[in-house]
């Protein structure tokens, strides 16, 4: 659908349907161009929130989709769209309802503790490949300035500062060491627990739930907020130049947790680290796990920081079903769980051009550097997790 000023931008609607869910259908809004003008759709079945200048819009847009839901029975997942024009980006939140998706529920582990209160929710953010405990704190004070009904303590990563490239694995210990030390040290008595993660970061705190040093804690886990994160790996890798550079890479540096990500780190896929993790427990034990990508990020691939399929992966090949098997191990158990809550964010920044730009490490860094979508992000939509 075309904009009503002449112009060569349009918003389009794409709805998938999910095969053998029930007719439940996704819709997707993609707008052409963030160039200066706003973009509002607001609510399914709200349309009258958009702004003025976009009315007519709006109004035939919902129509359409009004007519298609009620031609094809659909249930429709419920869609956000924000967008910041002076900072030309867009957010959409894509919410998936577990309880339409898949039939049967497990019991969820997030009862509400009855000391909750009086505790103290503990927040542990985990910086990537290459980083440091400053890389995530600009952070920190978008959620202490909002969440003032309970205690907040935020423990901010540095163990593995210097070590990044080793074995996921290892840094998970040292991660789940850290956290062990932390609460201590300050004699925390621990209502909730919510993980941040950025890139590699978010790898290295699944690798974290499954181990039995953690198990007291797995009640406790409340959100799971994931900026970039590789949880498919870096498998299916659209841009030619990362891909040649990541080889390079491969060839003269020995990484283990680069091969780890990259799915090279074992001849048999399946005794690969990332196949592995996503046989253990984890993400299905929050209230909350919400995962955000940026349409500009060439570092990690789209499908796998928002933790879905990739149509390469469907053509049939050993590594597609490998791909597939993975994908359901980490999924299934989070949208049979009707407690855990799934939100998937996509973020679109201007940025300038430059080498940083089309090696795609801009687009990356943009998630947790930018403190006008981090502002934007927290006071629109993050900070509700976190409460």
């Amino acid at each position: 659908m075309m904009l009503d000023n002449d112009s060569n931008e349009g918003i389009s609607v794409n709805i998938r349907m999910r095969p053998n869910h029930y007719q439940h259908g996704i819709i997707t809004f993609v707008y052409g161009c963030l160039g200066g003008r706003t973009a509002v759709i607001g609510h399914q079945g709200n349309k009258h929130e958009t702004l003025a200048e976009y009315d007519s819009l709006a109004n035939r847009l919902l129509s359409q989709i009004a007519r298609l839901i009620e031609s094809n029975s659909l249930i429709i997942s419920r869609m956000r769209l924000f967008d910041e024009t002076s900072e030309k980006k867009l957010i959409l939140e894509q919410l998936i309802p577990t309880e339409i998706v898949y039939q049967s529920s497990s019991t969820g582990s997030k009862d509400k503790s009855s000391s909750e209160d009086d505790g103290t929710h503990l927040i542990v953010c985990v910086h990537g490949l290459g980083g440091s405990e400053r890389d995530l704190r600009p952070i920190r004070p978008y959620i202490e300035s909002g969440v003032t009904h309970e205690k907040i303590d935020f423990l901010m990563s540095r163990c593995n500062m210097h070590c990044t490239v080793a074995d996921i694995d290892y840094l998970a210990s040292r991660l789940l060491n850290e956290i062990l030390a932390h609460i201590t040290s300050k004699k925390l008595i621990i209502s909730r627990i919510s993980f941040i993660g950025f890139s590699l970061g978010n790898l290295i705190i699944r690798s974290a739930l499954w181990r039995p040093e953690f198990e007291g804690y797995l009640g406790n886990l409340h959100t799971f907020l994931s900026f970039g994160g590789p949880h498919m790996g870096l498998l299916y890798h659209s841009r030619f130049l990362f891909k040649i550079g990541l080889q390079l890479q491969q060839q003269f540096d020995s990484s283990v947790s680069i091969s780890q990500m990259a799915f090279t780190d074992h001849k048999d896929p399946r005794q690969r680290f990332l196949y592995k993790l996503s046989q253990k427990t984890g993400l299905e034990h929050f209230k909350n796990v919400i995962l955000v990508s940026a349409l500009q990020d060439y570092i990690v691939p789209y499908h796998s920081t928002r933790i879905e399929m990739c149509k390469d992966a469907v053509k049939g090949s050993e590594l597609g079903t490998v791909y597939s098997e993975m994908l359901r191990n980490v999924l299934e158990p989070v949208l049979n769980n009707k407690n855990c809550n799934l939100v998937r964010y996509d973020v679109s920044f201007d940025l300038p051009k430059s080498v940083n730009y089309f090696i795609g490490a801009t687009g990356h860094c943009a998630l947790i550097s930018s403190w006008q979508f981090l502002e934007n992000f927290f006071q629109n939509a993050g900070l509700k997790y976190f409460e």
